[in-house]
């Protein structure tokens, strides 16, 4: 990013800031590039009703590329942040108060999210892909206007949410499996347009495809930054876990290929 460049972004940060008070979020802040950390370190130097959040998980900085910026400034992080907020795992009553809260209105026995805290040792995503596991398989189910279940053991459970992942996408068919293999080739999103161009599907399958995988918790539709509401052609995986589960599942040959019908 020029100096120019930069320059603009940050009075446009700032115009913004003046008009009201703003609170900026950068998920997966490992990735960031030269450019955008300079911003950052040009916003926190300013006077202004902002307030940057950045996410990042500090395990993934040890699996970065040494030439990834933020990799080479980890020991003088105190440059872009003025202060750290580390976020652990849930108890077990913050595990029980997220299943509460993802299934309204059901008081599970305590027997469950005891169950479901073992297993995930409170880890919010992979809490959230084991109850979308569970629902999958007809563990629990939604009957007569509420949830209900049938007994788990811990020995129907993956025990790593990438195997919770896995398990949900080999309940699709094997088509829609490689529909959704070329749509983690293209990326985190995706516009069905494209992944209709890379296939010989039918576009109407493709979109009923991409309608199971929806169900399934594997993708959602992405929304306009500025409405908040569905574009309608762009999707986006639910994390980028699931695209990863993907990538590892097809392999790396078959990710090359993708990549030459994507080119």
């Amino acid at each position: 990013m020029d100096s120019l460049i930069l320059q603009g972004w940050l009075k446009i940060f700032l115009n913004l800031a003046r008009q009201n008070k703003m609170c900026l979020v950068i998920d997966d802040f490992q990735w960031i590039d030269i450019g955008s950390l300079n911003l950052m370190a040009s916003l926190k130097e300013k006077d202004a009703s902002l307030l940057l959040c950045c996410l990042l998980r500090e395990e993934e900085l040890t699996r970065q590329p040494a030439e990834m910026p933020l990799v080479q400034f980890k020991d003088n992080l105190d440059r872009f942040f003025s202060g750290k907020v580390m976020v652990g795992n849930l108890s077990l009553a913050g595990t029980a108060e997220m299943v509460r809260t993802i299934f309204t209105g059901w008081e599970a026995e305590e027997k469950l999210p005891s169950l479901i805290h073992q297993t995930t040792q409170g880890n919010p995503l992979f809490i959230e892909e084991l109850l979308k596991f569970l629902v999958q398989k007809g563990f629990l189910f939604h009957q007569k206007g509420k949830w209900s279940k049938i007994e788990i053991q811990e020995s129907d459970l993956p025990h790593t949410p990438q195997a919770a992942i896995l398990e949900r996408i080999k309940g699709l068919d094997k088509t829609a499996q490689e529909i959704i293999a070329r749509a983690a080739v293209i990326g985190q999103d995706f516009s069905t347009e494209m992944l209709h161009r890379m296939g010989k599907e039918d576009e109407g399958y493709v979109l009923d495809i991409l309608e199971s995988a929806r169900r399934a918790g594997l993708i959602k539709e992405s929304v306009e930054a500025d409405t908040e509401v569905p574009s309608g052609d762009n999707m986006s995986f639910v994390n980028e876990e699931v695209r990863q589960a993907i990538s590892e599942l097809i392999g790396q040959e078959e990710i090359q290929n993708l990549h030459h019908q994507l080119g």
